[in-house]
């Protein structure tokens, strides 16, 4: 399970798409986010937002935050 980080592929491949919405939530207000000429995105921001990602799901708190939302919506 990707989001258990069992399968590192699978848990690699979910925290990019992690990654981009953090990157869009913590760091797309920024002027230094985007390069406005290439269209092109701060690399050191993707990547530290790509790290973080794939840290939550290894660590498992990802998983943790899934079954959370899971029994709060049995309510």
């Amino acid at each position: 399970m990707a989001i258990k980080g069992d399968d590192v592929s699978k848990a690699s491949y979910l925290a990019m798409t992690v990654a981009l919405a953090l990157f869009t939530k913590e760091y797309s207000y920024l002027k230094s986010s985007l390069d406005r000429k290439t269209g092109k995105v701060n690399r050191e921001m993707l990547r530290d937002a790509y790290s973080r990602s794939l840290n939550m799901i290894l660590s498992g708190s990802g998983y943790r935050k899934l079954l959370s939302y899971i029994s709060a919506s049995k309510l």
